[in-house]
């Protein structure tokens, strides 16, 4: 993409949940306050929705979508090409700076704002996405956006991008997954359109999540298929301030599954590598590779409770 759309520093990080870390734009040593920019503008913003009774889906890296219609896909990958159409305004004056129809490009190639809002809005989805100018430009400037703007986009996310080379991946990863099943015997197995295999080892009689912005509870641990090599178990994840562990902050399989789970229930997930972690690398904190590329994944997780 041309420059209004430069990548300023989002990435998968910490491993199995959406995480963010904006290094480059952070203090440095030109004196650009970055967490204080980041509060200003996201009071600015909220200030306005309240204004206006406008209600909006809130990302705890400040992102704020004003969702239309919510569309029945899924979310992006950060290494997936996605096809949008949008209208970009400059918050302050209402300015138009930039639109496009029907424009393809890759997730990690775009402003903060953007990936965050790809990464979390279903395929499908009309929004109004409202961005902080530290996830947009910072204090740089253009003719057309002064420095530290907040930006407003009328999105609509009409679909990701399906190669040939992830359909072929998918027909291999569902044969080989189905073949593990098989040879080890395992009954009671599901085969869900979306394209994991689940069974439910305990099912819980408490309320099932409604919408991918729920904020869950959860149990759960991850092992590659192909070796049995645990990556971990028993992980607790729960919402707190820095990450709300909404169901849609979690990789595909999980997000799949969770929408099928009343509270208490325990289940085991057998995933494509297309609804893990896909075709690139997942590396930890120490930069070391936890999740080969095209991993099939066992996910045991239990839904604990629903904020």
């Amino acid at each position: 993409m041309e420059k209004r759309f430069r990548k300023i520093g989002l990435f998968v990080g910490a491993l199995f949940v959406i995480s963010v870390a904006m290094s480059s734009c952070n203090d440095n040593n030109d004196g650009y306050d970055y967490y204080g920019t980041l509060a200003k503008d996201v009071t600015t913003i909220d200030s306005y929705l309240a204004a206006n009774s406008l209600s909006a889906v809130k990302d705890p890296l400040g992102l704020r979508m004003v969702i239309t219609e919510l569309g029945t896909g899924l979310p992006a990958m950060l290494y997936d090409t996605v096809n949008v159409d949008y209208v970009g305004r400059v918050f302050s004056n209402n300015t138009i700076f930039d639109s496009n129809t029907n424009i393809q490009f890759p997730v990690q190639g775009v402003i903060d704002g953007w990936q965050v809002a790809l990464l979390t809005l279903p395929a499908g989805s009309t929004a109004k996405l409202f961005i902080p100018s530290p996830l947009a430009y910072g204090d740089q400037s253009s003719s057309a956006i002064p420095a530290n703007s907040i930006l407003v986009f009328d999105m609509n996310f009409n679909n990701v991008v399906i190669s040939n080379a992830k359909v072929k991946r998918y027909t291999a990863d569902t044969t080989a997954v189905r073949k593990y099943i098989n040879d080890k015997k395992i009954t009671g197995v599901i085969k869900d359109a979306s394209g994991i295999f689940y069974k439910f080892d305990e099912t819980g009689s408490g309320p099932t999540p409604t919408s991918l912005y729920d904020k869950v509870s959860i149990t759960y641990g991850i092992t590659l298929m192909s070796s049995g090599t645990a990556i971990f178990s028993d992980l607790v994840r729960e919402p707190s301030d820095d990450f709300y562990s909404r169901v849609v902050d979690y990789i595909h399989a999980i997000k799949i599954a969770l929408m099928k789970m009343p509270v208490g229930t325990k289940a085991t997930l057998y995933v494509p590598s297309g609804l893990g972690f896909g075709s690139q690398d997942t590396r930890d904190g120490a930069g070391n590779v936890a999740v080969p590329a095209n991993s099939n994944l066992i996910v045991t997780i239990k839904l604990t409770d629903i904020d």
